[in-house]
């Protein structure tokens, strides 16, 4: 005869639900563990302590394991996504990344991406930098880009295959006094792995490089007046990448 137990969640809001041991055992390992170590197998005690589950999120996980269904929405999905890894019900997961990936858009692909990267969601972390790269363009004039901390910032840009369909495209410009974000004129060179300064109004941009193995040993200087970029050889010898780039006056890059 199949044996009952309740599984009690006292210690969250004081209400419980109830499950057979077998199917749930059957279903997830997680229950299985949870019942060994409170020593239901042995004891024949009916009754389970849960606590890191909500009551809501519980229930919902109980009724795919007896009915085969589930409905993820955008309520519940950040509350079913870590409960369904911790019961390790992988087709609730895979629904729920699912539900995230088509959900997904410029305005929270990085806020999805935050998620997956702190919480250890590798297949959602994927889907979210793939998406982000495609829609580059999109995702640099939302307000979670302008919240981005200087190493989340600098680890995006780094990042090799940035979609940038146009090259009139490839400088903006961020204003804080209005938060926009506008085009500017075209480099004469596209370039990545560079270094960055400014004196006295103007831009500089130095070495870098476009495709291994070249390397560039140019600078190209902005001036915003004129909205132009002008090219110069650099002072001493040699290209230049992942540069460092510090003024020494009155103008002297080291």
């Amino acid at each position: 005869m199949e044996i009952y137990v309740i599984l009690d969640l006292k210690r969250m809001n004081g209400l419980f639900t109830f499950g057979h041991k077998n199917v749930l055992i059957a279903a997830s390992p997680y229950f299985r563990g949870k019942f060994e170590s409170q020593n239901i197998c042995k004891t024949g005690n009916d009754r389970v302590t849960i606590s890191e589950l909500k009551s809501t999120v519980l229930q919902i996980l109980i009724n795919y394991i007896y009915k085969g269904e589930i409905e993820v929405t955008k309520e519940n999905v950040e509350d079913l996504l870590p409960a369904a890894k911790l019961v390790q019900l992988d087709f609730v997961y895979v629904t729920c990344i699912e539900f995230l990936q088509k959900k997904m858009d410029g305005s929270n692909c990085l806020s999805i991406r935050t998620i997956a990267n702190n919480f250890n969601y590798p297949e959602l972390l994927a889907i979210s930098e793939t998406f982000m790269k495609k829609q580059f363009l999109e995702v640099v004039k939302t307000e979670d880009f302008l919240l981005l901390s200087y190493d989340d910032l600098v680890g995006i840009i780094a990042c090799n295959g940035l979609a940038v369909p146009c090259e009139e495209q490839s400088v903006e410009v961020y204003r804080p006094s209005d938060g926009v974000w506008s085009s500017v004129a075209d480099m004469e060179i596209s370039r990545f792995r560079l270094g960055v300064a400014v004196l006295d109004g103007l831009l500089y941009v130095m070495g870098g490089e476009m495709e291994e193995p070249v390397v560039y040993n140019t600078v190209e200087i902005y001036n915003p007046n004129s909205n132009t970029w002008t090219t110069e050889i650099l002072s001493r010898n040699g290209e230049r990448t992942y540069s460092g780039v510090v003024i020494d006056r009155p103008h002297h890059f080291l």
